[in-house]
């Protein structure tokens, strides 16, 4: 345990901060404390929105008048959840895959390697934007539903490469332990292999790349928020201020979004 002291104190804190998140309908503010114009006594207008932070808004507010700190808070369960759900994808399905190369069809190995070899050279963001584009590039009537399903896809899709060949990498290293070819010449099979001898270290690293693909999957996020690509999509509304057209904010209140 005190090996991974920090680990643990990290998932508590993000644990914390989600249930947090999930339970923010029943003691949150539903309109995040939304203050545009703050008035003197005498009616006059001696400030707008955005204000810095203060005793009453800790985190400052957007154009909107919205309270950032209520906003981080409840839009924390969509950033977590996704990234977690993304990050379980990829190790789940980049895995089976990566151990199907390696036990069933080696010979096709070096062609995937070869076609995933370009997920290498080019940056995926830039691939992230491509495929996104359609769908969240402008404002539209999509439900968020299919657009949030989507992204989810799209976000899988760039970790699934890099998953499979590690998977398949380490695969080829296990078959090749004393252990596992005594299996072999005892006549075990590979169901039987995969299950008893390769599952346990497997998993292992199963858990510390799920941690690199949940970083992994914050830190595109956070690149495409930069971009005005929101998970979840874009707020119709945009943002209120004097900018024409204008600007667009997220429609899930999600962190990339917000610091987009």
């Amino acid at each position: 345990m005190k090996k991974y002291k920090k680990t643990i104190i990290g998932s508590t804190l993000l644990l914390l901060l989600l249930i947090i998140s999930i339970l923010y309908p029943y003691f949150g503010p539903k309109d995040f404390n939304h203050q545009v114009l703050v008035k003197n006594g005498q009616g006059d207008i001696i400030g707008r929105a955005p204000f810095p932070p203060s005793e009453k808004h800790f985190l400052g507010t957007n154009r909107n008048g919205e309270d950032m700190h209520w906003l981080l808070l409840y839009g924390a369960k969509f950033t977590l959840i996704s990234a977690f759900g993304v990050a379980l994808l990829r190790v789940f399905l980049g895995g089976i895959f990566g151990i199907f190369l390696s036990m069933w069809a080696p010979f096709l190995k070096s062609y995937v390697k070869d076609f995933f070899l370009t997920f290498r050279y080019i940056p995926s963001i830039l691939i992230a934007i491509i495929l996104m584009k359609p769908i969240v590039g402008d404002f539209n009537d999509v439900a968020v539903s299919s657009i949030v399903t989507y992204q989810i896809i799209i976000l899988v899709f760039i970790g699934f490469p890099s998953v499979t060949i590690f998977t398949s990498d380490v695969t080829d290293e296990l078959l090749k332990t004393s252990f596992v070819q005594s299996s072999k010449l005892m006549g075990a099979g590979k169901i039987h292999i995969v299950r008893k001898q390769l599952m346990p270290y497997i998993r292992s690293y199963g858990i510390l790349f799920s941690v690199q693909q949940f970083i992994s999957t914050l830190h595109i996020t956070m690149q495409l928020g930069l971009f005005g690509m929101f998970l979840g999509g874009r707020n119709r509304a945009g943002i209120m201020g004097f900018d024409e057209p204008p600007i667009p904010a997220t429609l899930s209140n999600e962190w990339a979004g917000l610091i987009g």
